[in-house]
């Protein structure tokens, strides 16, 4: 399966975000419905669609968030490098987002999936002297 981000990048939902690694097959996931399931694929120059289609097991599937925990703050660092490119701190944590699932307007399980977000150390950059 696909892991998330290696920083939270704002723009996507914590926990709730994937990316893959070129140049390696690190994409799968297992059917467990026990019917078939229809993978239908379509890219343009800037963007690729995945859609999973089969026989719906569940009326209605949810999300919950839970807190962000073991929150660590990045450090602050300086480089003379020529090559320095600065960069905006994030700080790293880790968050649980459970799957519900329901059926006849009742839970019927939870599926947790915990992600680990790694701090982004500020770079600022100093023209050596």
């Amino acid at each position: 399966m696909p892991g998330a981000h290696s920083f939270h990048l704002e723009r996507y939902p914590e926990g709730r975000e994937a990316t893959v690694a070129w140049g390696s097959l690190d994409l799968r996931f297992a059917n467990d419905s026990g019917n078939a399931v229809y993978v239908q694929a379509e890219s343009t120059d800037t963007s690729v669609t995945i859609a999973f289609l089969g026989t719906r097991n569940y009326d209605r599937i949810t999300s919950v968030k839970g807190p962000r925990s073991n929150v660590k703050e990045p450090e602050q660092k300086v480089s003379a490098d020529k090559k320095c490119v600065p960069q905006t701190p994030l700080e790293g944590f880790d968050v649980t987002v459970e799957r519900v699932f329901h059926n006849d307007g009742k839970e019927v399980r939870r599926e947790p999936f915990r992600t680990h977000y790694t701090p982004r150390d500020e770079f600022t950059c100093e023209t050596p002297r």
